[in-house]
C-alpha cells in the first residue's frame, strides 16, 4: 500500500489533503488488493477523507474549476 492507502484507511484528512496535493501522487494506484485509495476509504466510516479525497483528485484531474 502508498502512504495515500494508509492516510485514507485511518482517516487522516490532513495526510490525504497533503499528499494529494503533491502534482506526482498517482491517486489511482491499486494496493495488494487491487483497491484504489478511494476505494478504501468507502471501507470506512470516515466520509471526510472520501469527501476530501474526491474533490481534490477532481481538482487535479482539471474535472472542477
Amino acid at each position: 500500500e502508498t502512504p495515500l492507502h494508509f492516510a485514507c484507511k485511518h482517516g487522516h484528512v490532513e495526510v490525504v489533503e497533503y499528499l494529494v496535493s503533491h502534482p506526482l501522487t498517482d491517486t489511482r494506484r491499486e494496493n495488494k488488493y487491487g483497491e484504489t485509495p478511494m476505494q478504501v476509504t468507502t471501507n470506512i466510516t470516515n466520509n471526510d477523507v472520501g469527501n476530501s479525497l474526491t474533490y481534490i483528485t477532481s481538482m487535479k484531474d482539471g474535472k472542477l474549476c
